[in-house]
């Protein structure tokens, strides 16, 4: 099993930032606006050398700019977009935890 990459704690802010505007529809436009300029402040400080990260930065650029636009395809494309990237990466945590939980059964079985 190939080691995940250690995120930052700006990294771990962007990625919940863009969950949270991708997939939160009552939050109300005070959380909106708080989260945005959350993650407005953290896409500097994101680790973009990741690949996962800069996938994260890029689809919290395209929330933030389909936000501003209000233009209905723009800002359902943004999200569908980062929902599905959210999607993948949630698999691959979810891979790399069963990968662990099952060698550390077959440690324990093993003695």
């Amino acid at each position: 099993m190939v080691n995940a990459p250690r995120l930052s704690s700006a990294d771990h802010t962007l990625m919940h930032c863009v969950g949270w505007l991708a997939n939160n529809v009552s939050g109300g436009e005070h959380h909106v606006k708080s989260i945005s300029s959350i993650l407005r402040d953290v896409l500097p400080l994101a680790n973009r050398t990741l690949p996962i990260v800069s996938e994260f930065a890029d689809a919290g650029e395209a929330i933030l700019a389909a936000l501003a636009s209000r233009k209905g395809a723009e800002h359902a494309r943004a999200m569908w977009d980062a929902q599905l990237l959210l999607q993948r990466w949630h698999a691959d945590r979810l891979a790399r935890a069963w990968e662990v939980l099952q060698a550390a059964e077959r440690e324990v079985r093993n003695g």
